[in-house]
C-alpha cells in the first residue's frame, strides 16, 4: 500500500518530446505536487430507432498535466526558468552562472521533462512535460516560518501513464532561497535596472510567468503530435508587490493616481547566500490603479501590480541569472 510519506519527485530532461528518459534528478523542496492523466472517452450518438443514449464508445484524446511546489534552493532554481526561456549554456567555473530571457523572436529549445512521481513499485509519470506556468512567491507574515521563497511549475505533457519507475537517486545538498537574501530594486523605465534599492518594507512579492505553450493535434494518433510557443500574453506575466505605505511608497501611489502617464517601472528581485545568486529582472507597467489606505494586520499598506511590457534598455520585459555551484543540471 502507497505511504505518502514516503512518494518523491524526480525529473529528467528529454531529449524527444514525449519519449520517457530514466530520472536523473530527485527535487529536494517539493511540499506538494500530482500528475494529471487526461484522457476522455466519447459515446458516439447514432440514428438506431431507439431512445437508448447510444452504442459505441472510442478513446478520444490522451495528454497528461500536474504540478510541483516546492521551496526554491539556488542550485535548482534553473529548472524551471530553462522550461521557460530555453536550455542555458553556464559561464564561469565555480561558481557557474546560467543567464536567460523571455524570447523575443527566435524559436528556443526548452527544458523537457520526464516527471515522476512515486513510491516502490507505485510510481507515475508525465511525459513531455512542458513549463507553462511558473510562480515564484515570497511572504513575511509575524510568528510564521513564511521567509522560505516557494517555486510552482505547471506541466503540461503528451501523456500521463502508469509505466513509471523511479531510479535509484541519493539526496543532494541544496541551499534555500530564503527571504532575507532578497533586495528589490526599483527603476525608472528608462534606467539602469538594479540601481535604486526599493527602501520600503516589503511583505509579499510574487512573479507569475506564462510562456504560452500549445499542443497541435495529429490524426494517426491520440496524443498530440507537437508543441510550439505562441505570444506570452501580457496580463499572464506580472509581478505583485505588497509594502508598506510610507512616504517613498506614497509617492508612487500618487504617481499612479495622477493619471498624467502610465506608470511603467523596472524591477529586480535579486537574492544572494555568498557566491550563490538568484536574480530576476521584470519590466511592466500598473494596468490599474491600487486601492488607497489597504491594510495587513492594522499596517496600511501599498499593493501594485505590473503587467509585462517590452522595455528597450532592459532588451525584454523578464530576464533572469542564476549563478551556484552546479556546473551541469543532470
Amino acid at each position: 500500500m502507497s505511504v505518502k510519506d514516503n512518494l518523491q519527485y524526480q525529473i529528467a530532461k528529454e531529449v524527444t518530446w514525449g519519449t520517457g528518459v530514466t530520472a536523473t534528478t530527485k527535487l529536494m523542496g517539493v511540499q506538494d505536487g500530482r500528475i494529471i492523466p487526461e484522457v476522455t472517452a466519447e459515446l458516439l450518438q447514432a440514428m438506431l430507432g431507439s431512445y437508448q443514449p447510444g452504442l459505441n464508445t472510442v478513446i478520444k484524446a490522451q495528454a497528461g498535466a500536474g504540478y510541483v511546489e516546492q521551496f526554491l534552493t539556488y542550485e535548482d532554481a534553473s529548472y524551471g526558468l530553462e522550461g521557460m526561456c530555453g536550455i542555458a549554456t553556464p559561464s564561469g567555473a565555480g561558481p557557474y552562472v546560467r543567464a536567460g530571457a523571455a524570447p523575443n523572436a527566435s524559436v528556443i529549445t526548452p527544458r523537457i521533462f520526464s516527471y515522476y512521481k512515486g513510491e516502490g513499485s507505485n510510481v507515475y509519470r508525465l511525459l513531455g512535460a512542458l513549463v507553462l506556468r511558473y510562480t515564484l512567491t515570497i511572504e513575511s507574515k509575524q510568528g510564521e516560518n513564511s521567509q522560505t521563497v516557494k517555486e510552482r511549475m505547471d506541466f503540461i505533457g503528451k501523456t500521463a501513464d502508469a509505466n513509471g519507475t523511479l531510479a535509484a537517486l541519493s539526496d543532494r545538498s541544496v541551499t534555500p532561497v530564503m527571504g532575507d537574501d532578497l533586495v528589490i530594486y526599483l527603476d525608472a523605465w528608462g534606467g539602469t535596472i538594479g540601481t535604486t534599492a526599493l527602501i520600503p518594507v516589503a511583505f509579499k512579492v510574487e512573479l507569475q510567468l506564462f510562456p504560452n505553450w500549445v499542443l497541435y493535434p495529429n490524426l494517426g494518433s491520440l496524443s498530440a503530435a507537437g508543441y510550439e510557443m505562441q505570444k506570452w500574453v501580457t496580463a499572464q506575466n506580472t509581478l505583485k508587490v505588497s509594502m508598506r505605505l510610507d512616504s517613498t511608497s506614497k509617492g508612487y501611489l500618487d504617481s499612479i493616481l495622477a493619471a498624467s502617464a502610465v506608470w511603467e517601472r523596472q524591477m529586480r528581485l535579486k537574492f544572494t547566500n555568498g557566491t550563490n545568486i538568484c536574480q530576476y529582472d521584470f519590466a511592466g507597467f500598473a494596468p490599474e490603479s491600487p486601492e488607497v489606505f489597504d491594510d495587513n494586520d492594522g499596517v496600511l499598506m501599498l499593493d501594485f501590480t505590473l503587467q509585462g511590457k517590452y522595455n528597450s534598455t532592459l532588451g525584454n520585459f523578464f530576464k533572469y541569472s542564476n549563478t551556484n555551484g552546479v556546473s551541469a543540471l543532470p
